[in-house]
């Protein structure tokens, strides 16, 4: 699988976890032109429709500042304690569901700017820094992981995005067993997000994709990270 000439359209980091059984069957005509060459080609055999259409972005349904109510209506309000990198209660949250790793604004925490590390699911508590640089990580692991090529046997180059609007950057896979690896970058990664795909590539060669884990897998291998997220 190829990734798409129009960066900005790029579907290959949806596609990624797609098998070379279902690939066989899909046919995509489009990865050879930009958005806006797709849309000239329509304006001039009169298809004026595709021109008047807002294009959709996210979740389609869910517009503007509607997501924090679209969220407490289908998931509710779960407060919880927010703790700093000392482990100090600094505030009480609404919900881990209306928080992103890396997020800045709208905490309205006193003290701050504070930054989101990450959270404590069972323990509904939200973590948080004053330091931005602890949201740098140089690597992260992956598991389950698709391997769209052939499972790799040795350390390859590649470049690699964690998250759909992101440049891939450099960095090393490194396989681990059987479906999980490990992927060095060669500059630290902002906000790396657990649950999220981290896809990666050789060129325009899409080879597969794996999810982020949030604690490294036990194994041999136990070299730190630039940064670990506070527990």
């Amino acid at each position: 699988m190829l990734a798409g000439k129009d960066d900005e359209k790029d579907q290959t980091y949806s596609l990624s976890f797609l098998s070379q059984e279902q690939l066989r069957h899909i046919v995509l005509p489009l990865g050879g032109y930009t958005k806006k060459e797709i849309y000239r080609m329509a304006r001039d055999r009169g298809f004026e429709i595709f021109l008047k259409r807002t294009q959709s972005q996210d979740f389609c349904f869910v517009s503007g500042n509607a997501m924090e109510p679209f969220l407490a209506k289908e998931i509710g309000r779960h407060k919880g304690e927010v703790r700093d990198d000392a482990g100090r209660v600094i505030g009480i949250h609404q919900g881990l569901h209306f928080y992103t790793v890396g997020q800045r604004k709208g905490l309205g925490f006193s003290g701050g700017p504070f930054f989101v590390t990450g959270s404590n699911v069972p323990g509904n508590i939200l973590q948080v820094t004053r330091n931005e640089k602890n949201l740098l990580s140089r690597e992260v692991f992956l598991s389950p992981c698709n391997f769209i090529g052939g499972v790799p046997r040795r350390p390859l180059r590649v470049r690699a995005k964690i998250r759909y609007r992101q440049a891939a950057a450099p960095g090393t896979l490194h396989p681990i067993s059987g479906n999980k690896v490990r992927i060095v970058f060669d500059k630290p990664q902002r906000a790396v997000t657990p649950g999220q795909f981290a896809v990666f590539y050789q060129r325009d060669i899409c080879l597969g994709a794996g999810e982020i884990l949030l604690d490294r897998p036990q194994t041999g291998d136990l070299r730190p990270k630039i940064h670990e997220p506070p527990h």
